[in-house]
């Protein structure tokens, strides 16, 4: 028996509503038994005076794992009313490698330019 491969979704949602559309999505694919994991991340910056803020790693960036995304799962997405401008398939191995590559200037072209856009 082999083993299940993931694919990675970015889901371009508007910016600034990341967390209420991750949470409104999970909340309608867990209600409907879907194996998918969303994350949305952000990191922490400090201010000037020693606080600290969260702001995103990836502005307006939403990203599904599954093992495969369905025209059912796509479906449920957009039941939640939630405006998706576009979903890309990511050609990363894990999550792990996404947030490398931030982290690293120049290596996020191939995020943009591999890959499939789905309509939404």
């Amino acid at each position: 028996m082999g083993t299940a491969t993931v694919e990675y979704y970015c889901l371009m949602v508007r910016a600034g509503k990341e967390v209420e559309c991750k949470e409104q999505i999970q909340h309608i694919l867990d209600q409907h038994e879907v194996n998918a994991r969303l994350y949305f991340f952000q990191r922490k910056l400090k201010k000037g005076n020693g606080s600290f803020f969260d702001v995103p790693l990836f502005t307006g960036c939403v990203f599904l794992q599954t093992e495969r995304l369905t025209p059912e799962m796509l479906k449920l997405i957009r039941q939640t009313g939630i405006l998706i401008l576009w979903i890309q398939h990511i050609l990363f191995t894990s999550l792990h490698h996404l947030l490398f590559s931030a982290c690293i200037p120049g290596l996020m072209r191939p995020f943009h330019a591999k890959g499939s856009i789905i309509d939404p």
